[in-house]
C-alpha cells in the first residue's frame, strides 16, 4: 500500500521557499513560487503542486530559467499590457500582469494582458481566481509544448493548452479550471510514480496507439477532451497564446517539464453590461436553481471550481497529503541543496 505523508500547507511553502532561495530566486520571487505550488496542492490540484520542484530544480541547473529575471514591458495601454519574462518561472510575471489587469479594468472596463518568454506558470485558477475575488470576471489560458495528438498520429501537435474562467458571485467564485488533455500530463507521471497503469483513453504511444502504460504515454501523446472538438481548441489558444502575443507556438517549444508558450488573460467588470447587484442576485438565483435539480442518484449537482474549493477547506485544516515517492523527491532536493526538508506532522 502506497503510504502518505501529511504535511502543514506551511510547512511546505517554508521548504520551497527556502530551496528556490538557495536555487538562486531572491525572497520575493521565491515566496511566490511557493505560494503558487502550495496553493494547487490546496486545491487538489497535485500535478502542478509541490511535485514540480525537482522538475524546475533541473531546469535551473541547465541553464534553462532565469533565476534573477529582469521583467520588461513591451507594450501598453490603458486596458492592455505586454510583458516578457525573461524566462523565468511564468508564476512571477503572470501575477504580476493579473494584478495589473485587475487595476486596469477596474478603470477602463475591460483589460487584456499577455506574458511572453517564460518557463511553467502553474496552475491557471490562480489567476483567475484574483480576478473573481476582486468582483471581475477573469478567462486566461496559456500554451505549451506539443503533446496531443488524435489516434493515428506519430508525433504531438498541439500541447495541453489549459484555460480558466472564474465568475465572481456573493459567495465562492465559480472557477473552470482545465487542460484540453483528457488527463493532465502531471497526472500521468504521478501514476508512473506511483507504479499505476492509466486508463484507456488517456493517452496513445509514439505509434499513435491506445496505452495503459504511463512510460508509454509520456514518450507518445495526450489524447483531447472532445477529441477532434478538443483538438481545435487547443489550437486556437495556441494561436491566441503564441502568435498573437508575439510569443512561440507550440510546435518552436521545447518538450519538457517545465516549458511553456505564453500566458493570455482577459478581465473585465460584470456591470459592463447589467447593474452589478443585478447580476449577483441573478447569479445566487441560478447557483441555487441549478443545485435544487433533482438527480437519480441523489447526489447534488456541483458547479465549477466546487470540489477544488471544499479541498483548499479540507487541507488547510488537516494538511496536505503527499505520495512517499513524491515525499522522498524533496528529500533528494532538501540534501541537493543543502536546505531542511519538509517535516511530515502525520503519516496514513
Amino acid at each position: 500500500m502506497n503510504s502518505k505523508y501529511i504535511f502543514a500547507h506551511s510547512e511546505l511553502e517554508r521548504f520551497s521557499r527556502e530551496a528556490f532561495i538557495r536555487a538562486g530566486f531572491s525572497r520575493e520571487h521565491a515566496d511566490i513560487i511557493a505560494m503558487c505550488l502550495v496553493y494547487a496542492n490546496l486545491r487538489g490540484v497535485d500535478s502542478h503542486g509541490v511535485v514540480r520542484i525537482p522538475l524546475y530544480i533541473e531546469g535551473i541547473r541547465r541553464g534553462d530559467i532565469n533565476t534573477r529575471p529582469s521583467l520588461s514591458i513591451a507594450r501598453e495601454t490603458s486596458f492592455s499590457l505586454l510583458i516578457r519574462g525573461d524566462r523565468t518561472l511564468g508564476f512571477i510575471p503572470a501575477l504580476e500582469a493579473t494584478r495589473r489587469a485587475i487595476l486596469k479594468a477596474r478603470e477602463a472596463g475591460i483589460s487584456v494582458v499577455g506574458v511572453i518568454d517564460i518557463w511553467h506558470l502553474g496552475m491557471l485558477a490562480i489567476y483567475t481566481r484574483e480576478a473573481a475575488l476582486s468582483g471581475l470576471i477573469g478567462i486566461a489560458m496559456a500554451n505549451a509544448a506539443p503533446n496531443i495528438g488524435l489516434h493515428g498520429f506519430l508525433e504531438p501537435v498541439v500541447g495541453t493548452n489549459p484555460i480558466s474562467i472564474a465568475i465572481p458571485t456573493g459567495g465562492r467564485p465559480i472557477i473552470l479550471d482545465m487542460a484540453l488533455s483528457i488527463a493532465a500530463r502531471g497526472k500521468i507521471l504521478l501514476a508512473a510514480k506511483r507504479g499505476e497503469r492509466i486508463p484507456v483513453g488517456w493517452a496513445l504511444n509514439n505509434r499513435g496507439e491506445d496505452t495503459t502504460d504511463p512510460w508509454e504515454a509520456l514518450e507518445g501523446m495526450l489524447l483531447p477532451i472532445g477529441l477532434h472538438k478538443g483538438f481545435g481548441l487547443a489550437m486556437i489558444i495556441d494561436i491566441i497564446s503564441g502568435i498573437l502575443l508575439g510569443g512561440r507556438y507550440g510546435l518552436e517549444i521545447e518538450r519538457v517539464w517545465y516549458s511553456q508558450g505564453g500566458f493570455f488573460m482577459l478581465v473585465m467588470r460584470p456591470d459592463l453590461f447589467v447593474n452589478y447587484k443585478e447580476y449577483l442576485r441573478r447569479i445566487e438565483e441560478y447557483i441555487f436553481r441549478v443545485k435544487s435539480i433533482p438527480t437519480a442518484s441523489g447526489r447534488k449537482i456541483l458547479l465549477p471550481g466546487e470540489i477544488e474549493e471544499d479541498t483548499m477547506e479540507k487541507r488547510m485544516r488537516d494538511g496536505i497529503p503527499l505520495d512517499s515517492e513524491v515525499y522522498q523527491d524533496l528529500l533528494r532536493v532538501a540534501k541537493d541543496l543543502g536546505v531542511d526538508p519538509p517535516k511530515p506532522s502525520n503519516r496514513v
